[in-house]
Protein backbone atom coordinates (compact mmCIF):
# COMPACT_ATOMS: atom_id res chain seq x y z
CA UNK A 1 0.00 0.00 0.00
CA UNK A 2 2.79 2.42 0.93
CA UNK A 3 4.58 1.62 -2.33
CA UNK A 4 1.39 2.36 -4.29
CA UNK A 5 0.88 5.66 -2.47
CA UNK A 6 4.51 6.61 -3.12
CA UNK A 7 4.09 5.86 -6.83
CA UNK A 8 0.88 7.92 -6.95
CA UNK A 9 2.70 10.82 -5.31
CA UNK A 10 5.55 10.62 -7.81
CA UNK A 11 3.07 10.47 -10.70
CA UNK A 12 1.13 13.49 -9.41
CA UNK A 13 4.35 15.49 -8.99
CA UNK A 14 5.37 14.61 -12.54
CA UNK A 15 1.99 15.76 -13.92
CA UNK A 16 2.26 19.07 -12.04
CA UNK A 17 5.80 19.65 -13.32
CA UNK A 18 4.71 18.94 -16.89
CA UNK A 19 1.80 21.37 -16.55
CA UNK A 20 4.07 24.11 -15.17
CA UNK A 21 6.56 23.50 -17.98
CA UNK A 22 3.83 23.72 -20.63
CA UNK A 23 2.55 27.02 -19.15
CA UNK A 24 6.09 28.41 -19.04
CA UNK A 25 6.70 27.40 -22.64
CA UNK A 26 3.44 29.05 -23.72
CA UNK A 27 4.33 32.25 -21.85
CA UNK A 28 7.84 32.33 -23.34
CA UNK A 29 6.40 31.74 -26.79
CA UNK A 30 3.95 34.62 -26.33
CA UNK A 31 6.80 36.89 -25.23
CA UNK A 32 8.77 36.03 -28.36
CA UNK A 33 5.78 36.64 -30.63
CA UNK A 34 5.07 39.93 -28.91
CA UNK A 35 8.64 41.13 -29.29
CA UNK A 36 8.46 40.42 -33.02
CA UNK A 37 5.29 42.52 -33.29
CA UNK A 38 6.91 45.37 -31.37
CA UNK A 39 10.12 45.26 -33.41
CA UNK A 40 8.13 45.31 -36.62
CA UNK A 41 6.16 48.36 -35.47
CA UNK A 42 9.27 50.25 -34.35
CA UNK A 43 10.88 49.80 -37.77
CA UNK A 44 8.39 52.35 -39.08
CA UNK A 45 8.63 54.83 -36.19
CA UNK A 46 10.64 57.97 -36.96
CA UNK A 47 10.09 59.56 -33.53
CA UNK A 48 12.37 59.28 -30.48
CA UNK A 49 11.42 56.46 -28.13
CA UNK A 50 12.57 54.83 -24.91
CA UNK A 51 12.20 51.23 -23.78
CA UNK A 52 11.44 51.28 -20.05
CA UNK A 53 12.37 48.55 -17.56
CA UNK A 54 8.67 47.74 -17.21
CA UNK A 55 8.54 46.85 -20.90
CA UNK A 56 6.58 49.99 -21.80
CA UNK A 57 7.82 51.75 -24.92
CA UNK A 58 7.48 55.52 -24.63
CA UNK A 59 7.28 57.36 -27.96
CA UNK A 60 7.28 61.14 -27.64
CA UNK A 61 5.15 62.82 -30.31
CA UNK A 62 5.63 66.38 -29.08
CA UNK A 63 7.12 68.14 -26.07
CA UNK A 64 5.04 69.48 -23.21
CA UNK A 65 5.85 72.23 -20.75
CA UNK A 66 7.81 72.03 -17.49
CA UNK A 67 5.00 70.63 -15.29
CA UNK A 68 5.51 66.87 -14.94
CA UNK A 69 2.61 64.57 -14.17
CA UNK A 70 2.91 62.62 -10.92
CA UNK A 71 0.90 60.05 -9.03
CA UNK A 72 -2.09 61.65 -7.29
CA UNK A 73 -2.50 64.45 -9.85
CA UNK A 74 -5.99 65.20 -11.12
CA UNK A 75 -5.68 65.54 -14.88
CA UNK A 76 -7.65 65.74 -18.10
CA UNK A 77 -6.38 63.73 -21.01
CA UNK A 78 -7.22 62.90 -24.59
CA UNK A 79 -6.72 59.18 -25.18
CA UNK A 80 -7.03 56.76 -28.06
CA UNK A 81 -6.01 53.13 -28.21
CA UNK A 82 -5.97 49.97 -30.28
CA UNK A 83 -4.31 46.59 -30.53
CA UNK A 84 -0.77 47.00 -31.87
CA UNK A 85 -0.86 46.46 -35.63
CA UNK A 86 -4.32 47.96 -36.04
CA UNK A 87 -5.06 51.61 -36.80
CA UNK A 88 -6.01 54.25 -34.26
CA UNK A 89 -9.55 55.32 -35.15
CA UNK A 90 -10.35 58.98 -34.55
CA UNK A 91 -13.97 58.19 -33.63
CA UNK A 92 -12.76 56.06 -30.71
CA UNK A 93 -10.83 58.92 -29.12
CA UNK A 94 -11.97 60.18 -25.71
CA UNK A 95 -10.99 63.84 -25.70
CA UNK A 96 -12.30 64.69 -22.25
CA UNK A 97 -11.27 62.02 -19.74
CA UNK A 98 -10.69 63.19 -16.17
CA UNK A 99 -8.84 60.97 -13.72
CA UNK A 100 -6.56 60.88 -10.71
CA UNK A 101 -3.24 59.34 -11.70
CA UNK A 102 -2.69 56.10 -9.81
CA UNK A 103 -6.35 55.44 -9.00
CA UNK A 104 -6.33 52.41 -11.33
CA UNK A 105 -9.04 53.72 -13.62
CA UNK A 106 -6.87 52.74 -16.60
CA UNK A 107 -4.69 49.69 -17.23
CA UNK A 108 -1.36 49.65 -15.35
CA UNK A 109 0.74 50.30 -18.44
CA UNK A 110 -1.13 53.52 -19.19
CA UNK A 111 -1.13 54.62 -15.54
CA UNK A 112 2.65 54.20 -15.50
CA UNK A 113 3.01 55.96 -18.85
CA UNK A 114 1.17 59.03 -17.57
CA UNK A 115 3.83 59.55 -14.89
CA UNK A 116 6.43 59.91 -17.66
CA UNK A 117 4.59 62.79 -19.30
CA UNK A 118 4.37 66.57 -18.96
CA UNK A 119 1.41 68.89 -19.34
CA UNK A 120 0.52 69.59 -23.01
CA UNK A 121 2.67 66.68 -24.14
CA UNK A 122 1.47 64.07 -26.62
CA UNK A 123 2.99 60.60 -26.52
CA UNK A 124 2.38 57.08 -27.72
CA UNK A 125 2.85 54.02 -25.55
CA UNK A 126 3.29 50.43 -26.57
CA UNK A 127 1.92 48.40 -23.67
CA UNK A 128 2.95 44.72 -23.52
CA UNK A 129 0.34 42.22 -22.40
CA UNK A 130 1.98 41.75 -19.00
CA UNK A 131 1.32 45.47 -18.28
CA UNK A 132 -2.31 45.34 -19.40
CA UNK A 133 -3.68 43.67 -16.25
CA UNK A 134 -3.36 44.37 -12.54
CA UNK A 135 -3.67 40.65 -11.84
CA UNK A 136 -1.17 38.83 -14.04
CA UNK A 137 -2.89 35.55 -13.09
CA UNK A 138 -6.22 36.76 -14.49
CA UNK A 139 -7.58 33.78 -16.42
CA UNK A 140 -9.54 36.09 -18.72
CA UNK A 141 -6.45 37.94 -19.90
CA UNK A 142 -5.34 37.77 -23.50
CA UNK A 143 -1.89 38.23 -24.97
CA UNK A 144 -2.62 41.38 -26.95
CA UNK A 145 -0.09 44.19 -27.17
CA UNK A 146 -1.68 47.63 -27.07
CA UNK A 147 -0.90 51.02 -28.58
CA UNK A 148 -2.16 54.22 -26.93
CA UNK A 149 -1.85 57.84 -27.98
CA UNK A 150 -2.32 60.26 -25.09
CA UNK A 151 -2.25 64.02 -24.66
CA UNK A 152 -2.14 65.58 -21.19
CA UNK A 153 -4.53 68.46 -21.77
CA UNK A 154 -4.75 69.81 -18.25
CA UNK A 155 -3.25 69.29 -14.79
CA UNK A 156 -5.74 70.63 -12.25
CA UNK A 157 -3.96 71.77 -9.11
CA UNK A 158 -6.83 73.60 -7.34
CA UNK A 159 -9.84 71.34 -7.75
CA UNK A 160 -12.22 73.52 -5.70
CA UNK A 161 -11.64 76.64 -7.79
CA UNK A 162 -11.65 74.62 -11.01
CA UNK A 163 -15.00 73.01 -10.22
CA UNK A 164 -16.60 76.24 -8.97
CA UNK A 165 -15.59 78.02 -12.19
CA UNK A 166 -17.05 75.18 -14.27
CA UNK A 167 -20.35 75.48 -12.41
CA UNK A 168 -20.47 79.25 -12.93
CA UNK A 169 -19.71 78.81 -16.63
CA UNK A 170 -22.48 76.21 -16.96
CA UNK A 171 -24.98 78.58 -15.32
CA UNK A 172 -23.87 81.46 -17.56
CA UNK A 173 -24.02 79.34 -20.72
CA UNK A 174 -27.56 78.21 -19.83
CA UNK A 175 -28.51 81.83 -18.98
CA UNK A 176 -29.90 80.89 -15.57
CA UNK A 177 -30.51 83.99 -13.48
CA UNK A 178 -29.15 82.50 -10.26
CA UNK A 179 -25.88 82.16 -8.33
CA UNK A 180 -24.45 79.01 -6.72
CA UNK A 181 -23.73 79.03 -3.00
CA UNK A 182 -20.16 79.07 -1.70
CA UNK A 183 -19.82 75.29 -2.22
CA UNK A 184 -21.21 75.37 -5.75
CA UNK A 185 -24.66 73.98 -4.88
CA UNK A 186 -27.47 75.49 -6.89
CA UNK A 187 -31.24 74.96 -6.84
CA UNK A 188 -32.97 76.09 -10.04
CA UNK A 189 -36.78 75.88 -9.87
CA UNK A 190 -38.59 74.82 -13.03
CA UNK A 191 -42.15 74.27 -11.82
CA UNK A 192 -43.80 75.11 -8.49
CA UNK A 193 -46.10 72.48 -7.04
CA UNK A 194 -49.12 72.87 -4.78
CA UNK A 195 -48.50 69.97 -2.41
CA UNK A 196 -47.08 69.94 1.10
CA UNK A 197 -43.42 70.24 2.03
CA UNK A 198 -41.28 67.16 2.64
CA UNK A 199 -40.79 66.23 6.29
CA UNK A 200 -38.36 63.90 8.01
CA UNK A 201 -39.56 60.30 7.73
CA UNK A 202 -41.76 60.94 4.67
CA UNK A 203 -41.66 58.39 1.87
CA UNK A 204 -40.96 60.56 -1.16
CA UNK A 205 -41.62 59.38 -4.72
CA UNK A 206 -39.51 61.16 -7.30
CA UNK A 207 -38.82 61.09 -10.99
CA UNK A 208 -35.35 62.19 -11.99
CA UNK A 209 -32.62 62.22 -14.61
CA UNK A 210 -29.05 62.39 -13.30
CA UNK A 211 -26.06 63.39 -15.39
CA UNK A 212 -22.61 64.88 -15.11
CA UNK A 213 -21.98 68.51 -15.97
CA UNK A 214 -20.81 67.24 -19.38
CA UNK A 215 -24.35 65.86 -20.01
CA UNK A 216 -23.44 62.19 -19.57
CA UNK A 217 -26.54 60.50 -18.12
CA UNK A 218 -25.68 57.93 -15.45
CA UNK A 219 -29.05 57.25 -13.81
CA UNK A 220 -32.76 57.93 -14.17
CA UNK A 221 -36.14 56.93 -12.78
CA UNK A 222 -39.23 57.96 -14.71
CA UNK A 223 -42.99 57.40 -14.41
CA UNK A 224 -43.65 53.76 -13.46
CA UNK A 225 -40.04 53.38 -12.33
CA UNK A 226 -40.11 56.16 -9.74
CA UNK A 227 -37.54 56.24 -6.98
CA UNK A 228 -38.82 55.90 -3.42
CA UNK A 229 -36.81 57.65 -0.71
CA UNK A 230 -37.51 57.85 2.99
CA UNK A 231 -36.36 61.38 3.67
CA UNK A 232 -33.51 61.62 6.22
CA UNK A 233 -33.39 57.81 6.48
CA UNK A 234 -32.43 56.65 2.98
CA UNK A 235 -28.75 57.27 2.30
CA UNK A 236 -28.47 59.72 -0.61
CA UNK A 237 -26.04 62.43 -1.71
CA UNK A 238 -25.84 65.38 0.68
CA UNK A 239 -26.63 67.65 -2.26
CA UNK A 240 -29.80 65.77 -3.16
CA UNK A 241 -30.92 65.68 0.47
CA UNK A 242 -30.44 69.44 0.71
CA UNK A 243 -32.52 69.94 -2.44
CA UNK A 244 -35.37 67.78 -1.11
CA UNK A 245 -35.50 69.95 2.02
CA UNK A 246 -36.39 72.86 -0.28
CA UNK A 247 -39.11 71.03 -2.23
CA UNK A 248 -42.75 70.06 -1.92
CA UNK A 249 -45.03 67.72 -3.84
CA UNK A 250 -45.41 68.86 -7.44
CA UNK A 251 -42.14 70.79 -7.51
CA UNK A 252 -39.76 70.31 -10.41
CA UNK A 253 -36.20 71.61 -10.31
CA UNK A 254 -32.71 71.33 -11.72
CA UNK A 255 -30.15 70.78 -9.00
CA UNK A 256 -26.43 71.36 -9.43
CA UNK A 257 -24.56 69.22 -6.92
CA UNK A 258 -20.83 69.88 -6.43
CA UNK A 259 -18.55 66.88 -6.00
CA UNK A 260 -18.05 67.71 -2.31
CA UNK A 261 -21.76 66.89 -1.84
CA UNK A 262 -21.65 63.79 -4.07
CA UNK A 263 -18.80 61.36 -4.92
CA UNK A 264 -15.95 63.72 -4.00
CA UNK A 265 -12.53 62.63 -5.25
CA UNK A 266 -13.81 59.11 -5.95
CA UNK A 267 -14.88 57.86 -9.33
CA UNK A 268 -17.89 55.60 -9.74
CA UNK A 269 -19.48 53.25 -12.24
CA UNK A 270 -23.12 53.13 -13.20
CA UNK A 271 -25.15 51.01 -15.62
CA UNK A 272 -27.58 52.82 -17.93
CA UNK A 273 -29.50 50.96 -20.63
CA UNK A 274 -27.05 48.04 -20.43
CA UNK A 275 -24.05 50.35 -20.86
CA UNK A 276 -21.41 51.10 -18.24
CA UNK A 277 -20.90 54.79 -17.50
CA UNK A 278 -17.85 56.13 -15.67
CA UNK A 279 -18.41 59.06 -13.32
CA UNK A 280 -14.97 60.67 -12.94
CA UNK A 281 -13.44 62.03 -9.75
CA UNK A 282 -14.55 65.54 -8.76
CA UNK A 283 -17.67 65.28 -10.92
CA UNK A 284 -20.34 67.94 -10.58
CA UNK A 285 -23.74 66.28 -10.91
CA UNK A 286 -26.98 67.55 -12.42
CA UNK A 287 -30.27 66.21 -11.08
CA UNK A 288 -33.51 67.08 -12.87
CA UNK A 289 -36.04 66.16 -10.17
CA UNK A 290 -39.83 66.06 -10.01
CA UNK A 291 -41.58 65.31 -6.70
CA UNK A 292 -44.45 63.06 -7.70
CA UNK A 293 -45.89 62.23 -4.29
CA UNK A 294 -45.11 61.61 -0.65
CA UNK A 295 -46.56 59.52 2.14
CA UNK A 296 -46.01 60.00 5.87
Amino acid sequence: MRTLMRLQGILLSAIIMLYIASCTNKYDSQLEDEQKRIDDYLKHVDLPYEVKDSGIIYIKVNEGDSLKVKKGDFIRISINGCILGENLIEENKDTNLYLIVGDRLLIPGVEYGLTLMHRNETARFIVPFRMAFYNIEDKNKNYNTYLFEIKVVEVIEDTLTWEFNRIKKYIADKKFNIEPDSMGFCYIPIKTGTGSAIQEGDYVYIEYIASTLDSVIFSYALQANQLSIRYKYTKIFAGLEKALSMMKVGDEALIIIPSSMAYGRNYAFSAVDNKTVIIPAYSTLLYHVYIYNKLP
